[in-house]
This record gives structure tokens, C-alpha cells and sequence, in this order.
């Protein structure tokens, strides 16, 4: 990998920031997409194992999409896993390739989103200098290494070729997605806040992990954007923050709690801890700042 010193911050030798880039962009991401295909492709064959059962072949609400509130509350933290189980089994009845195949397309979708992230990710931080030492990766090369670690790295074995480890590459689909269109909003502003919450909604529908977000933007915008640091701080009391507390208390409240099974009781504690501590934390947010963060929870 080439690192290269960028004496001016304003120069963009690369499409800025990635949108004009059409034409080359889909090829080394699609390689990287095929390439996690092929990896998992021995997945397909794999039999239903341990939850799968519980989940899926023992599962009488999961048999008929008309149903769909019975599919929505078996397991209601993470519904749109149980109504993507469903959809399978529409398709594909008992058998357990289809299953495998969804993960594995899943999967392959997952890597593209990476490839999207780390390109517009390295070319925000080329245009705000590289940092202190100025270092500036080569977004394509930044990108194309970020999405073949995604589609080989051995974590995601059990995602991807365990069926019931669904939660985790849909949730991944719908987490990417939502950071890209903040990150859109960041740059454009416009309704790209909207399409951000919704995806971010989808995603904690999938898995309750996904409540990192806010923080994962709130570091986003402070250490890749560039602007003045009143718009980036409009941006933090306007969406990120309303989203943290939000949450904290509609999702991962003390109420809340008492209603999960106790399995995700722990996960769930420590995501409230991390969606509160910005709330908590001084860092340049007086004690009124943060009065005023509560009164307008959808301050847009």
C-alpha cells in the first residue's frame, strides 16, 4: 500500500467522493462480492444445526407469511430475522440450502457496502489532509483491502454459514447502509437523515447491536468530515445524540429490559451504557447544552 503526503487539504485527486467514479467503482467491488460467494459456496450444503431447529424447523409461525404478527412477536427483539426466516421458507420449504443461500447473498452484499465505506471513508480523510502526518491511502486501494478482509476474514464463518447467525449479516446490511446515507446527509444534508433512521430502524430490528450507531457517527463526523465546527455541532444535537437517548429509553430503558429473555439482558445493559455516554460526558457539552439535547429529541 502507497501512502502519499497531500500538502493541500483542498486538492481531491480522487472522485470526490467516490460519486463520479461509476465507471471503475463496481468492478474491484464485485470481484470482492464473487469472492465471498465462492468462499461460503460449501456452506450451501450444510444441514440445519443447534438453533436452526428451534428457529426454524420447529417453528410453527415462521410456515405462512399471512401471519405476519405471530412471525413478528416469536422472537420480538429481532422480528425481521424471523420474517426473513419466513420468506424462506415460502420459497424454499424445509430445505435448508435456500437458508444458506439468503446468508451467503447477504454476505456478498455486505462486502460491496464495505467497499463503498472504506472508498468514501479514506477519501473524506484525503480531503481533510491525512491527519497529523498527513498520510493519505489511496481510497481504491483503502477500499478493495477493506472489502476482501470482509468477505475472507474467519469471523464471519459462523454469520454466514450457520443459518441462524442471520442476525448478524442482516443487521450488517441494513448498519452499512444506514452510515452511508448519514454520511450523505453529512455532506448534502437534504432528507438523507430520514433514509439514515429508517435503515437504522431496520437494523435494530435485526439485531440489537445496531445500537451503536449514533456513537459510530458521532466519530464519523468528528474525525472524517471536513467543515466548520458549528455544523458539525448542529449535526450532533440535531441527530445523533436525539438518536442515542431516544433509544436508550424506547428500546434499552429499565421497562424495556425487564421484557427481553435474559440472554440479551447483559448485551443489551452494555448497549445503553455505550448509547448514554456521550449524554454523560462533558467533552465541550455544557450541563444547559445538554438540557437542551432532551427537549428536542427530534429537533429537526
Amino acid at each position: 500500500m502507497s501512502f502519499q503526503r497531500r500538502p493541500d487539504a483542498t486538492e481531491d485527486s480522487v472522485a470526490a467522493p467516490g460519486m463520479r467514479a461509476t465507471s471503475w467503482v463496481p468492478v474491484p467491488a464485485a470481484y470482492a462480492a464473487i469472492g465471498a460467494v465462492l468462499l461460503y459456496a460449501n456452506s450451501l450444503n450444510n444441514p440445519f444445526v443447534y438453533d436452526d431447529y428451534r428457529l426454524i424447523v420447529e417453528n410453527p409461525t415462521i410456515q405462512d407469511l399471512r401471519g405476519v404478527l405471530p412471525i413478528l412477536v416469536r422472537d420480538i427483539t429481532r422480528p425481521l430475522v424471523s420474517l426473513s426466516y419466513a420468506a424462506d421458507t415460502a420459497i424454499w420449504g424445509a430445505r435448508p440450502f435456500g437458508y444458506h443461500m439468503t446468508n451467503v447473498l447477504l454476505h456478498a452484499v455486505n462486502v460491496l457496502l464495505v467497499y463503498w465505506i472504506g472508498l468514501l471513508a479514506a477519501s473524506d480523510w484525503r480531503r481533510r489532509g491525512g491527519g497529523v502526518f498527513g498520510l493519505a491511502p489511496e481510497p481504491r486501494v483503502v477500499a478493495l483491502a477493506a472489502s476482501v478482509l470482509a468477505a475472507a476474514h474467519p469471523v464471519m464463518t459462523q454469520a454466514v454459514g450457520y443459518v441462524t447467525g442471520r442476525s448478524e449479516v442482516l443487521y450488517s446490511l441494513f448498519f452499512l447502509a444506514s452510515l452511508l446515507a448519514a454520511r450523505q446527509w453529512m455532506r448534502a444534508g437534504g432528507w438523507w437523515w430520514l433514509a439514515s433512521a429508517a435503515l437504522w430502524v431496520l437494523s435494530l430490528a435485526s439485531k440489537e447491536t445496531a445500537a451503536v450507531l449514533p456513537l459510530v457517527l458521532i466519530c464519523y463526523d468528528a474525525w472524517l468530515m471536513d467543515g466548520d465546527h458549528a455544523a458539525r455541532r448542529r449535526r450532533v444535537l440535531r441527530f445523533y445524540l436525539p438518536m442515542a437517548r431516544s433509544l436508550a429509553h424506547a428500546v434499552v430503558g429499565e421497562s424495556s429490559m425487564d421484557r427481553v429473555p435474559a440472554e440479551q439482558a447483559a448485551e443489551l445493559g452494555l448497549a445503553r451504557a455505550i448509547l448514554e455516554w456521550p449524554l454523560r460526558t462533558s467533552g465541550g457539552f455544557r450541563r444547559s447544552a445538554r438540557s437542551a439535547i432532551m427537549r428536542q429529541l427530534v429537533g429537526f
